[in-house]
């Protein structure tokens, strides 16, 4: 029996050296390239052998423990089968899964230098749909890796590829409300109608759910209203409805202030009046553009007052309703001292007295 273990421990111990020393060889395989090459490769203008260094340090360890653990087991039991397969089919299955990792991580690293400089350089919008695009193509690597795989083991690929497609079509038929909100997500994230941190109202400018897109998910979209309440919209409907984006375009930050003033009133003194309280507002709040004049004018003859306007532009949209507080309040306080008064809707009706006026008198006439 000892002698048994003395013959059999010596052969454990050499093929545990093996799988071991797979192991530590791929670590000093990564520390060469790491210390020796990579040096080399940052001269480039491209940053691709850098990603592509980083996503297959895992692989390259794979491989070499698929190779250590063969030469190990080979080492122990050179008939070790597993389901009827021996070693060599056995290395061949493993070769085929480490080579489909690799792929996918290659193509990961691919589709990220993609992004960063060429998508950039071209104002390409793939860099948006980066995490979806590159979930998609890795899962399609690693079905094609399985089908591969399958096909080796001697399943027969077509029927399976059929029952696939058949229960592929059931769960989109299942699915089908999810798979919209899908599209239309990866829709609003590649044509950017909207992005996080847009101020956007949809339909119109009155429209109840207005705020800040806080979220583009997979499924939903959440825009933070100005009370504070989430809104969470399905993409599909998003997509659909017609959105006011209020943060693009420079045209968006003007904010307009309106005020009434008497007919009676001298017009260049209420303007003169407006312009001041816009002026001070400017330069009280941080929130304004300085770089910009306010602007007065007339802007509508009403039933009972000249309606004035002062425009003033913001820096961020988001601070209109802040710096139309404070002009608003310049507003009272400067007419208030200037004796400018802001009137009431009137309207002038006028009483008959009980005389007949001459029409009346002419139709009363014709009737008798």
């Amino acid at each position: 029996m000892v002698d048994v273990l003395g013959a059999v421990l010596p052969d454990w111990a050499a093929a545990l050296g093996i799988f071991i020393g797979s192991i530590v060889l791929a670590e000093g395989v990564i520390v060469v390239i790491d210390k020796l090459i990579r040096p080399l490769l940052s001269k480039t203008k491209t940053v691709l052998d850098d990603y592509l260094f980083e996503n297959l340090r895992g692989p390259l360890k794979l491989l070499f423990s698929v190779f250590g653990a063969y030469y190990g087991i080979k080492l122990l039991y050179s008939d070790f089968q597993v389901w009827g397969y021996g070693l060599d089919a056995l290395l061949g299955f493993a070769l085929i899964v480490s080579v489909g990792h690799a792929v996918a991580r290659a193509l990961s690293a691919v589709l990220k230098w993609y992004v960063q400089e060429i998508g950039i350089q071209q104002k390409s919008r793939v860099g948006d749909v980066f995490p979806i695009l590159s979930k998609i193509l890795k899962a399609a690597v690693y079905f094609g890796t399985l089908i591969v795989l399958l096909s080796e083991l001697g399943v027969e690929i077509g029927p399976l590829i059929a029952g696939l497609g058949v229960a592929g079509l059931a769960v989109a038929l299942a699915l089908q409300d999810s798979l919209k909100n899908f599209f239309a997500g990866v829709y609003l994230l590649a044509d950017k109608p909207i992005r996080q941190g847009d101020i956007i109202a949809l339909d119109s400018d009155k429209s109840e759910i207005k705020g800040t897109v806080e979220e583009i998910g997979w499924r939903a979209t959440r825009i933070r209203g100005v009370a504070n309440a989430i809104h969470i919209i399905p993409n599909e409907k998003l997509a659909q409805s017609v959105i006011v984006n209020y943060s693009k375009g420079r045209d968006t930050r003007t904010l307009m202030v309106k005020v009434g003033v008497p007919y009676g009133e001298d017009p260049q003194k209420a303007l003169d009046a407006l312009k001041k309280a816009a002026e001070e507002a400017i330069a009280s709040s941080p929130a304004t553009d300085q770089s910009v004049p306010a602007e007065v004018r007339i802007n509508e003859f009403l039933d009972s007052s000249v309606e004035l306007a002062a425009l003033v532009r913001v820096k961020d949209y988001g601070e209109r309703f802040k710096v139309a507080t404070e002009l608003r309040k310049n507003i009272l306080r400067i007419f208030k001292k200037q004796r400018i008064e802001i009137p009431f809707p009137i309207r002038t009706i006028h009483l008959n007295d009980g005389r007949a006026t001459p029409k009346q008198k002419h139709t009363a006439k014709k009737t008798q």
